[in-house]
């Protein structure tokens, strides 16, 4: 899930759904409408409320507040997931897990600070931690790793080690005239 206040996108076992932002004076409220809309998709694609892997990122300065406080009020119980994946701007938006996962069941847990580079490139901080314990003890006994990747702008999907690793601008195709 990708939040953003201009509009949203949930991928689903591959298929992008995206979310248009209502038009109107509440920013907060226009967002709402449109998580309540995400939530209720989500509702129907996991209806055992189990995935693999659940990633959100979050774009913006009301998108982690809004999003937590909707998916308490539409989601019946915490998601089961073995995978959470936290991709934010700002450090305090990383507070997911308390209210969107079952803590217990969660083996690895993601976070990936990102920081905004000239042309397009994003520097992300990657903190990965993974339980290596039984239930009860199993977040004391964890493995701690970070690194830091690159990725360009609508090119997430490819990290790199270093910026001049990165694959160049997808360039618009210019149309062929004879």
């Amino acid at each position: 899930m990708t939040v953003d206040r201009k509009g949203s996108e949930m991928i689903v076992e591959g298929y992008s759904i995206k979310y248009k932002t209502p038009e109107g004076w509440n920013e907060r409220k226009n967002l709402e409408k449109m998580l309540e809309k995400m939530m209720d998709d989500l509702l129907i694609f996991v209806p055992d409320f189990q995935l693999p892997k659940f990633s959100v990122r979050f774009n913006g300065c009301l998108a982690n507040e809004t999003f937590l406080n909707v998916f308490k009020n539409r989601i019946p119980q915490k998601l089961i997931v073995h995978t959470l994946v936290v991709k934010v701007f700002k450090f305090r938006d990383i507070f997911v897990s308390p209210v969107c996962v079952e803590r217990e069941q969660l083996h690895v847990v993601e976070y990936h600070y990102m920081k905004r580079l000239e042309n397009k490139i994003m520097h992300v901080k990657v903190s990965r931690n993974e339980c290596t314990g039984e239930v009860g003890d199993r977040w004391k006994t964890c493995t701690k790793k970070v690194f830091y990747k690159y990725f360009r702008k609508g090119q997430e999907d490819i990290y790199v080690d270093k910026p001049e690793l990165l694959p160049p601008k997808k360039q618009k195709r210019r149309p062929q005239y004879s």
